[in-house]
C-alpha cells in the first residue's frame, strides 16, 4: 500500500533516518511499538488505516457508533489507542500520526510526491496476488519476412493449465510466515528454500545502439514471485540481494488436481473423438489410447470415442475453470441496488463498508445505487485459495519458458512472437526444435494445412501473419489479423483500412521513423444499453490504431525488441 512508503518520502524530503520494521526493526516503547522512529529528533511517526483505527475524519468513521471490519466500534478502538498513545506519550517527546486518508489526499494533491512513490522500493507485506504478474505476452520482433530455406511456425500448447495442473506438485497446509528484511546474495537455485518470497532482483522507445547505461544496482527491481520461478532466475544468472518477505510451505502434494484431471479429460477425449489424422488407422488408435493410459493414467474406450460438441463444451469447461475458482476476485467490483425505501437508501448512504460511484433516480420514486465494497471489509469466499491458482499460473509460465529457450538455444531460429500457451518462431525447414504431438501438454500447429509467409505485429495482443495454402495456388495468399479491443468485420477491413498491409505499414513507418501513423475506426451502429434509462441506444463508437511497444526497446535494423536493461555484448 501506498502509505507504507511514507517512511522513505519523509526521510528523503526531511533528509533523516528513520528506524521502520525494514530497517533496524519497529522502536519498542514499554509494551507497545511505533511504525517509524527518529533516533536525532526523538520523534515517532504512526501510520493509521483508517478502517482499523477508526479515524475520525468526514468521511471516514466520526461517530463512535461505527462499526470497523475488526468487530469494534470506532469508539473503543479510539479509546483504546488513546490509552496507547498517552502511555508512549509519557516515555518519548512526540508522535506525529499520518491517517490513511490524509496520505491518500497529499498523493492526489501533490505530483512530485506522487512520482516518489512510484519510484520507491515496495518494501510493505507481500501482497500475495502480485506473484499473478510476471508473464511475458508480446513481441519479440516486430517484423520478419520467410527466408528461403525457412519456415515460420505458429505452435500452441495444448490444454496448458489443465496440463499444468496435472503435473504440477502444489504447496498445500498453512504457510509460515517469515519477516526478514534481509541483505542476502542468492546467486543459484540451491539458496533459495521458500515458496513465496518478496525480494529484490537485480538481472520503450526506439535506440538502435541501446546498452544500458545503469548500475546493476539500478537495474534491480523489486518482485513477489514463487520459488519454481524464481529458482528459474537464479539458474539463468539473475542475484537476488534482498529479502523482505516469506511465506514458507512444508507440505506439498503432486496428487491434488490429477483424479478430477483423468475424469473430466477423459470425457473431453471420449466426446472429441479421435484426431482426424488417426481416424480411421486402428493401429493408431491403438497407440493413441494406450499413449493416454501410460502418461496420464487415463482409461480412454474406443466405443466412447464419439464426437459430441455439447459434451466436449461441458468437459472441457470442467478442465480449465476449476483452478481459476480459488483466486475468483471480491474486491474492487462494483455492485447496483435499486430501491425506493428512502430508509434504505440512506443506510447505504451511511455505510461506511461501501464506496458508493453513483447514485442515479430512475424516477420519481426509485434511486439505482452504484457502490463497491472497500477493500478493508471484503471477507474470503468459500473456495478462496489464491496459492493454488498462483501456482498454476507460475508453472505455466515455465512450461512455455522452457519451450522459449528451446527455441533461442538452437542455431538458426529465432523466437518473434509468445502469448500465453503460443509462440511464433522462424527456424531452419530441416531443423524444427519443437514437435507437436496430440496429448495433454503437446503442442498443436495453428496452421497445418498454410505457409506462413509473413509476421508482423505492434505489441502484445496485435500481430498479422501473411499466409499461403500449401495446396493452393503459387501467388494467392491470405492474411490473420488479431488486434486486441477491435472488431476487424468486412467494413473495418473493406472500407476503413485496418487491415494486414495497412497494420504492417504502421508497423514499419514507426520503427523507421519512431512517427505513429495512427488507424482511425468508426464503428456506426456500436450498441450501448443504460441502465439508468432501461434502453439501448446505437450510437457511433471511435477507435484508434496504433502500434505501442512498453516492454522494451526497438532495435530499427532487424525490428527486434530488446529488453529494458539490456546489455550490448
Amino acid at each position: 500500500p501506498a502509505w507504507f512508503k511514507v517512511f522513505q518520502w519523509y526521510a528523503e524530503k526531511y533528509n533523516v533516518e528513520i528506524q521502520t520494521a525494514h530497517w533496524k526493526g519497529e522502536k519498542v516503547i514499554g509494551k507497545y511499538k511505533l511504525d517509524g522512529w527518529i533516533e536525532e529528533q526523538q520523534l515517532g511517526i504512526e501510520i493509521n488505516g483508517c478502517g482499523w483505527h477508526g479515524c475520525p475524519n468526514k468521511g471516514c468513521y466520526p461517530s463512535d457508533n461505527m462499526l470497523l471490519p475488526s468487530g469494534l466500534t470506532a469508539g473503543l478502538k479510539r479509546r483504546k489507542d488513546r490509552e496507547r498513545m498517552d502511555f508512549i506519550l509519557t516515555k518519548v517527546p512526540k508522535v506525529d500520526v499520518y491517517w490513511q486518508c490524509e496520505i491518500e489526499k497529499m498523493l492526489a494533491r501533490d505530483r512530485e510526491m506522487r512520482e516518489k512513490f512510484n519510484n520507491y522500493l515496495d518494501e510493505g507485506p507481500l501482497e500475495i496476488r502480485a506473484c499473478f504478474f510476471g508473464g511475458r505476452t508480446g513481441p519479440l520482433k516486430l517484423f520478419h519476412e520467410k527466408r528461403s530455406g525457412e519456415k515460420i511456425s505458429y505452435y500452441d500448447v495444448t490444454s496448458l493449465y489443465p496440463f499444468t495442473n496435472f503435473i504440477t506438485n502444489y504447496p498445500v497446509g498453512h504457510p509460515k510466515v517469515h519477516t526478514l528484511n534481509e541483505e542476502v546474495h542468492w546467486t543459484k537455485s540451491s539458496d533459495n528454500r521458500f515458496p513465496f518470497s518478496l525480494m529484490k532482483v537485480l538481472p520503450g522507445g526506439i535506440d538502435e545502439d541501446y546498452s544500458c547505461r545503469h548500475s546493476d544496482r539500478e537495474r534491480g527491481w523489486v518482485s513477489s514471485c514463487t520459488s519454481i520461478e524464481l529458482n528459474a532466475a537464479l539458474d539463468e544468472g539473475y542475484i537476488v540481494t534482498k529479502i523482505y518477505r516469506v511465506l514458507e510451505y512444508t507440505k506439498s502434494d503432486d496428487e491434488l488436481f490429477r483424479p478430477y484431471m483423468r475424469e473430466f479429460l477423459a470425457q473431453k477425449i471420449h466426446a472429441s473423438g479421435f484426431d482426424e489424422k488417426i481416424r480411421g488407422n486402428k493401429e493408431e488408435e491403438e497407440k493413441f489410447v494406450k499413449e493416454c493410459l501410460e502418461r496420464f493414467g487415463m482409461k480412454i474406450e474406443r466405443e466412447k470415442m464419439i464426437s459430441n460438441k455439447g459434451k466436449r463444451a461441458i468437459a472441457k469447461l470442467a478442465v480449465n475453470n476449476l483452478w481459476g475458482r480459488f483466486s475468483l476476485r471480491n474486491h474492487g467490483l462494483s455492485q447496483t441496488h435499486i430501491t425506493d425505501d428512502i430508509a434504505e437508501l440512506c443506510e447505504y448512504i451511511q455505510n461506511r463498508s461501501l464506496k458508493l460511484s453513483a447514485i442515479d433516480e430512475l424516477n420519481l420514486d426509485t434511486m439505482m445505487i452504484r457502490y463497491e465494497k472497500k477493500k478493508e471489509w471484503i471477507e474470503e469466499h468459500d473456495s478462496s485459495n489464491v496459492v493454488i491458482s498462483l501456482w498454476t499460473t507460475s508453472a505455466a509460465r515455465l512450461h512455455l519458458l522452457k519451450l522459449m529457450q528451446k527455441v533461442v538455444r538452437t542455431p538458426g531460429c529465432s523466437l518473434l512472437y509468445t502469448d500465453t500457451d503460443s509462440l511464433i518462431y522462424a527456424h531452419p525447414e530441416n531443423n524444427n526444435p519443437l514437435n507437436i504431438g496430440p496429448h495433454l501438454g503437446d503442442l498443436t500447429d495453428e496452421y497445418p494445412h498454410h505457409e506462413i509467409l509473413e509476421y508482423c505485429s505492434g505489441g502484445a495482443k496485435q500481430y498479422g501473419l501473411k499466409l499461403k495454402r500449401k495446396d493452393g495456388e503459387e501467388n494467392e495468399a491470405e492474411y490473420v489479423l488479431k488486434v486486441r479491443g477491435m472488431t476487424l468485420n468486412f467494413d473495418v477491413i473493406n472500407n476503413q483500412g485496418l487491415r494486414y498491409e495497412t497494420f504492417k505499414d504502421s508497423v514499419i513507418d514507426y520503427v523507421k521513423s519512431g512517427e505513429l501513423s495512427p488507424i482511425h475506426v468508426v464503428y456506426p451502429n456500436f450498441l450501448r444499453p443504460s441502465i439508468k434509462t432501461s434502453s439501448i441506444v446505437s450510437q457511433p463508437f471511435h477507435k484508434i490504431y496504433k502500434p505501442y511497444i512498453g516492454k522494451g526497446i526497438i532495435r530499427p535494423s532487424d525490428f527486434s525488441v530488446l529488453d529494458f536493461g539490456f546489455i550490448s555484448t
